[in-house]
């Protein structure tokens, strides 16, 4: 295949399957000897997800974060909104008619 054949095949399969895409990284960097760079170069992507795809799986994980570290406790969520029913806190004031 031709650098442009891998190129375009490249980007078409990241959005439409990218395990097929992560093959494609790995057919390529077997071909180029095992070079990142050259491999880079080749698909026109960067280094870095080249050793994504040659050191990581070939899955589509998520990348929201596992734990939000400031995230406010169910209890103290609970009883913030139990207190504002309670009080009426947030309600628009009703028209008198």
């Amino acid at each position: 295949m031709k650098k442009n054949t891998f190129i375009n095949l490249y980007h078409t399969l990241r959005k439409s399957n990218p395990e097929e895409a992560r093959r494609l990284i790995r057919k390529v960097l077997k071909s180029t000897n095992g070079n990142v760079s050259k491999t880079a170069r080749i698909l026109k992507i960067d280094r870095k997800t080249v050793r994504r795809a040659r050191d990581g799986s070939l899955k589509d994980y998520s990348r929201a974060p596992k734990r939000v570290w400031n995230k406010t406790k169910t209890e103290f969520e609970t009883l913030i909104v139990k207190e504002a029913k309670n009080t009426n806190f947030g309600e628009l004031p009703r028209k008198i008619v």
